[in-house]
């Protein structure tokens, strides 16, 4: 429990450091029905949370299930996962090219 509070702790963190860089909070999602890149909000903070390696491999001109993020995607964060939490809790994702 002690670690899902940090993570969320740092979270709020990384929040707060996004928008004083960005005057505003990063959007929930980016790309929905506009023509820009399917993505969403966890790319956005991943330079706030100490992610920066995580951050520099991810293409925001990419979707987020386009090949060409398919290792940044694959990266777990730990900030974004509660130990609590059941382990096998797995999303999979198809990496497909973007249409943009």
């Amino acid at each position: 429990r002690t670690q899902c509070t940090n993570n969320l702790r740092k979270l709020g963190h990384g929040f707060a450091e996004f928008e004083k860089a960005n005057g505003g909070f990063p959007p929930r999602r980016g790309g929905f029905n506009n023509g820009a890149p399917y993505t969403g909000w966890g790319a956005y903070v991943l330079p706030y949370l100490g992610e920066e390696a995580v951050a520099k491999k991810y293409n925001m001109k990419l979707d987020f299930f386009d090949p060409g993020n398919k290792a940044a995607v694959e990266t777990p964060v730990k900030t974004f996962l509660c130990p609590a939490a059941p382990g096998d809790r797995v999303i999979a994702i198809e990496s497909q090219a973007s249409t943009k």
